[in-house]
């Protein structure tokens, strides 16, 4: 009489229902707004929840992960109430800086000058924002503030938050955005020449060539200096949000410096009308 058969799963049969399973989740909740990303689930398969995940570079020999979130932050400083392509946006980084971190991600790069975002003249009035509205996880998902140090408060203790640009190549270019956002806000006037609108437009191109022109030396910069901080650190694996148009050259450099990347972005990064918002993407202010 032959031996009963087991019913234990040994490895080999486990595997397949794992990843059975985890796209059984991924498909349950993909129509509709989950609040947390499982922490047991595989990358792809948790970026598959909020949004869609983007190439993958392998270096010869890896040293270490890093996970790109392309970022879509608002343009309008204060805290505005954001369209709602732009909440979904934020809520699915929220999403995924709170997924990487129970993996083990502990270090998160941002749009900053390279170091640390202390609280200063500068940041106070996003610190004291900030911390007045983080009893509710969800609410500062619909608002313009700096998301980083939104990340740094809420992960207080867990999570290391650093600029990573270049510190002339980005004030450089804040300041000529300021400058190119005060033209375009006097170009709205009624009282205006023709002659007036040409120079206006004219000097408003002419900005928006020379920060176009520093679009891949900062992506380069940041991939550099987030390499060097994790090599400070001994750290193995990092996320960086940034400005989707930065991510190509800073998934180059950190290519380049022997680490392992995989790009993602929210289900609402590339929404219709997502590209020319970066001027319409405040619904009331407060």
């Amino acid at each position: 009489m032959p031996p009963p058969k087991s019913h234990s799963l040994d490895s080999r049969r486990l595997g397949p229902l794992v990843v059975v399973a985890a796209l059984v989740l991924v498909a349950a909740c993909s129509s509709r707004q989950i609040e947390k990303i499982p922490a047991n689930l595989p990358l792809e398969s948790a970026f598959r929840l909020v949004g869609r995940p983007g190439p993958v570079l392998e270096p010869a020999e890896a040293r270490g992960e890093v996970v790109l979130i392309k970022d879509r932050h608002s343009t309008y400083p204060g805290f505005n109430r954001l369209r709602p392509q732009l909440r979904q946006v934020q809520r699915d980084n929220r999403l995924l800086v709170a997924y990487l971190l129970g993996r083990d991600y502990r270090l998160l790069g941002c749009e900053f000058p390279l170091g640390p975002i202390e609280e200063d003249d500068s940041t106070a009035t996003q610190y004291r924002i900030i911390r007045g509205r983080l009893d509710d996880e969800r609410e500062l998902d619909e608002y313009g503030v700096f998301q980083p140090i939104r990340f740094q408060l809420m992960f207080r203790g867990r999570l290391e938050v650093l600029g990573v640009e270049d510190p002339d190549l980005f004030g450089s270019d804040l300041d000529d955005f300021d400058l190119f956002a005060r033209a375009r806000k006097k170009l709205a006037r009624k009282d205006l020449t023709e002659e007036d609108r040409a120079e206006l437009a004219r000097r408003m191109n002419e900005l928006h060539r020379k920060m176009s022109a520093n679009v891949a030396a900062r992506g380069a910069a940041a991939g550099r200096n987030l390499a060097r901080l994790m090599d400070e650190r001994q750290a193995t694996r990092a996320m960086m949000l940034i400005g989707g148009a930065h991510v190509p050259a800073a998934a180059e450099a950190l290519l380049e410096a022997g680490f392992r990347v995989q790009v993602v972005e929210s289900s609402r990064y590339a929404s219709e009308g997502a590209e020319g918002q970066a001027f319409d993407d405040v619904e009331d202010a407060h």
